[in-house]
């Protein structure tokens, strides 16, 4: 979240407007109310919240504040810190910059199970020979626990290994 707040004083109220300064457009001071509020002087305060910053919003920013009798303005530039950049985390992770600290980033899960799907008893076997009350519980188990390449090995409980075939036999040999 970026936020500028611009503040004016003046003996005469300013409207003050705070834009992109590529967008920004000049009132015609003639058509500004011509009463003074007398020897009082008043501020003025206008503020811009922008949620959800990513790179099209950094730039410069112009307050601009305007009476009868002119203007005044202050530029200011919005830098976006993306803490993902060049971030690849492992398996079904996903990049979560630390925006509040200015710095940092975690690799978290997805959500693989609606409310409805957690609680759909349909037992799975992994290849990682770990049961699983459904599929959305073994993968998210598996993110949370860098169990990476996760699959099921077929449904329903493991159950006892009868008779192992070697698929691919690999030959070490001793140093002497």
């Amino acid at each position: 979240t970026g936020r500028y707040e611009c503040s004016a004083r003046a003996s005469m109220t300013p409207q003050i407007t705070l834009t992109r300064k590529d967008q920004i457009s000049r009132p015609n001071l003639e058509y500004f109310n011509g009463l003074s509020s007398g020897h009082v002087s008043q501020t003025t305060i206008n503020s811009i919240m922008i949620n959800n910053v990513d790179e099209p919003n950094e730039g410069w920013y112009t307050c601009l504040a305007c009476n009868r009798y002119g203007c005044a303005e202050h530029d200011a530039y919005l830098t976006v810190l993306d803490l993902c950049k060049g971030v690849t985390c492992p398996g079904d992770k996903y990049c979560v910059g630390n925006y509040a600290a200015g710095h940092g980033h975690t690799c978290e899960c997805p959500s693989f199970c609606d409310r409805a799907e957690m609680f759909a008893s349909d037992w799975v076997c992994s290849n990682y020979c770990e049961e699983q009350f459904n599929e959305c519980m073994m993968k998210d188990d598996a993110c949370r626990n860098d169990k990476f390449g996760i699959e099921d090995l077929n449904k329903g409980r493991c159950g006892k290994i009868e008779h192992p075939v070697i698929l691919d036999e690999e030959h070490t040999y001793g140093v002497l």
